[in-house]
């Protein structure tokens, strides 16, 4: 009866160790958006970190972490990469432990705001984000993320 029970433990917890390793991590959820006022418009970029991880700033000298990249296509223009605004109350700008650098990064969430030129009136735009988190123990491998808004 004990052998039987412990088999069925072991099963269990094999079985369970397998199903979170399959999982993929992925700690950071992005949102874009138009916002309009009036005749100017802006697209705003939100990142949802997730606890105990962390996304990188746009501005991040050699030798540390991928840099978040923005890319943007409008009405067939080729991909150009733009800088936007990195807005956050969860900033943190300290040397980094795992990259030996000062580093900035955010935990929980930051948006990155980038005001539209004004002869952008209406189209599609196409954006991508570049992008790579860490936690206290590991990085992830950079990811993208794309997105497609309509600007009417």
């Amino acid at each position: 009866q004990n052998s039987k029970v412990l088999l069925l433990l072991i099963s269990i917890l094999f079985g369970s160790m397998q199903f979170s390793s399959a999982q993929e991590l992925d700690p950071v959820s992005w949102y874009a958006e138009i916002v309009s006022e009036k005749e100017n418009h802006t697209l705003v970029f939100t990142a949802q970190i997730e606890s105990g991880w962390y996304l990188y700033s746009q501005h991040i000298e050699e030798g540390g972490p991928i840099p978040t990249t923005f890319m943007l296509t409008l009405a067939s223009n080729q991909l150009e990469a733009i800088s936007a605004e990195e807005e956050s109350e969860f900033q943190i700008k300290k040397l980094d432990e795992m990259f030996q650098i000062e580093l900035t990064k955010y935990k929980n969430k930051v948006k990155f705001i980038y005001p539209l030129d004004e002869s952008v009136v209406a189209g599609t735009i196409y954006a991508q984000v570049e992008f790579m988190c860490c936690d206290e123990a590991q990085c992830l491998a950079p990811r993208i993320e794309k997105f497609t808004l309509n600007l009417k």
